[in-house]
């Protein structure tokens, strides 16, 4: 499987319809979540996903987003397709962005919120718990828990 990774100048229109569509039949329709998904961080990002069969179907996406101004990188917006589920491919395209994050970015700390019940899918990819768990009160009712990547901790294949 074939990852693209592009930034926001070079996703096409239907790339970003694609993306777009994705992540709110994901977060917004399946998990019931009420947030703004186009918070403005799209357009200095990294767009990470694998394709389906069909040039308009994504089967798992990642969002990197740099912030120059504070030199630290946070991932999100982490999602498989219903139809992909089960194959190993959120972990692999999140080891793919580790890979880019480590070569792009390599004294830039990373940080991502997990949503709490993926707190040891996260860890076993080398993040670690940097906080308590929280809620966005006015978004997303989901439990998220702040982690910071420890390259230092074991990774499970």
């Amino acid at each position: 499987m074939k990852i693209q990774i592009k930034s926001f100048e070079d996703l096409t229109r239907l790339e970003l319809y694609d993306i777009l569509k994705k992540r709110q039949e994901i977060f917004v329709v399946e998990q019931k979540i009420c947030y703004l998904d186009v918070d403005g961080k799209d357009p200095y990002s990294l767009h990470f996903w694998y394709p389906g069969e069909t040039s308009h179907d994504i089967l798992a996406y990642v969002r990197m987003v740099p912030e120059k101004e504070k030199k630290e990188v946070s991932i999100g917006r982490v999602l498989t397709a219903p139809s992909a589920r089960g194959q190993g491919l959120a972990r692999q395209l999140t080891k793919e962005a580790l890979a880019y994050w480590r070569s792009h970015y390599p004294n830039w700390p990373l940080h991502l919120h997990a949503q709490e019940y993926l707190r040891g899918f996260y860890e076993s990819l080398g993040f670690e718990v940097t906080g308590p768990v929280f809620c966005y009160p006015d978004e997303d009712p989901l439990p998220h828990v702040p982690m910071v990547y420890k390259p230092s901790l074991p990774s499970t294949p």
